[in-house]
């Protein structure tokens, strides 16, 4: 039930599905999902629809994940394309405010930090440091700088889908320098991961543990 085809039909519309299939397709999440830990508690910070968290929850039933999301309507959605998933579930919070998380194994946060106000990632990432476990690991995958045609596509793309709103990338080496100051250890990356040539995202992932 975990291949991907079974994933997008579980999506109640035409755009979804489609959104759904061009986010599998675009971003290697594949490589990712062997960061996670294989039992435990995960949380994903800016979930969307929740693609990613299905697959994963349906990759190892020891998982429990948990996204959370602000935009509604995305949440809706997750809710419906997930149901009868009992080891993932979705919820419309703000991880900085929410008190029913007290701890947690892994975090992952999928191409959500640049859409983080300059001003608020210090305290997402405080707050991430602050609720991981010990040896917890922290999973970011982020737009790369380079090369700069890639980066312009999906700033633009981000413009389009997010209807104008400002967008606050940070470069790979000025967000590990954040991680180092909240005394993170960053033990994987920036490392620029690998796509099909013609892939428009230049795809890069940060691995740290608390």
């Amino acid at each position: 039930m975990n291949n991907l085809s079974a994933i997008i039909k579980r999506y109640p519309t035409i755009k979804s599905k489609i959104y759904v299939l061009l986010r599998y397709v675009l971003l290697p999440f594949k490589c990712i999902e062997p960061y996670l830990p294989k039992r435990g508690f995960i949380v994903d910070l800016g979930s969307g629809y929740g693609s990613y968290d299905i697959y994963f929850a349906l990759r190892e039933p020891k998982r429990k994940i948990i996204g959370l999301e602000l935009i509604k309507s995305r949440v809706k959605i997750a809710k419906q394309a997930s149901k009868g998933i009992r080891n993932v579930k979705f919820k419309p919070q703000d991880f900085t405010k929410d008190s029913e998380i007290k701890s947690a194994d892994a975090i992952c946060m999928l191409d959500f930090l640049h859409h983080v106000p300059y001003r608020t990632q210090d305290a997402v990432l405080s707050e991430c440091f602050k609720k991981l476990r010990k040896n917890g690991v922290l999973i970011i995958k982020d737009i790369a700088e380079k090369p700069r045609w890639k980066f312009l596509y999906n700033y633009v793309h981000d413009k389009i889908m997010t209807k104008n709103d400002k967008l606050y990338f940070l470069r790979t080496g000025e967000l590990t320098q954040k991680l180092n100051n909240i005394r993170f250890k960053v033990v994987h990356g920036p490392l620029i991961m690998k796509t099909y040539p013609l892939n428009p995202i230049p795809h890069y992932i940060i691995i740290c543990r608390k």
